[in-house]
C-alpha cells in the first residue's frame, strides 16, 4: 500500500514547484530521506522540475519519473495545499532556502513542522 506524499520547493516570492510522490512517503521514509540526502537547494529544485514520481531514492539520478506528469506550480501556499490535500496525499514536504531546511505538514490547514533528522528518529536509550 503506497503512502502518498507531495514534495514542494519554495521560491523567495512566495511561490512553489511540487512534484507527487507515490511510495513512502511517511515521515520516518520519505521525511528522514529528504533531510538526510535532499540538503543542496539546485538538486532539490531539479528533482521537483522533473515531475511526479513512483519513487525519489538517496541518489537523484536513480529517481524514478513518471515521465508524462510535469511539476506543478502554486502561486501561493494555501494553493500548494488544496493541491496536495485535494489530490489524497497523506505528507506535504516542503523545502525552503530562506529556512534552510525542510518542513512538513499532515493536514489542508498547513500546520507545518520544522523536520530534521533528530526529530524523526526516535531517541536511543
Amino acid at each position: 500500500m503506497a503512502t502518498r506524499a507531495r514534495i514542494a520547493y519554495r521560491y523567495s516570492d512566495g511561490s512553489y514547484i511540487s512534484s507527487y510522490h507515490h511510495w513512502d512517503g511517511y515521515l520516518q521514509g520519505l521525511g528522514l530521506m529528504l533531510t538526510e540526502n535532499y540538503t543542496d537547494p539546485k538538486i532539490i529544485e531539479n528533482s521537483i522540475q522533473k515531475g511526479n514520481a513512483s519513487v525519489w531514492y538517496e541518489d537523484p539520478a536513480l529517481n524514478d519519473y513518471y515521465h508524462a506528469e510535469p511539476c506543478s506550480v502554486h502561486l501561493s501556499t494555501q494553493e500548494l495545499l488544496d493541491s496536495a490535500f485535494e489530490a489524497g496525499e497523506e505528507y506535504l514536504y516542503v523545502y525552503s532556502e530562506k529556512l534552510g531546511g525542510w518542513k512538513y505538514c499532515t493536514t489542508a490547514q498547513g500546520e507545518f513542522v520544522r523536520i530534521s533528522k533528530e526529530s524523526i528518529l526516535p531517541e536511543e536509550d
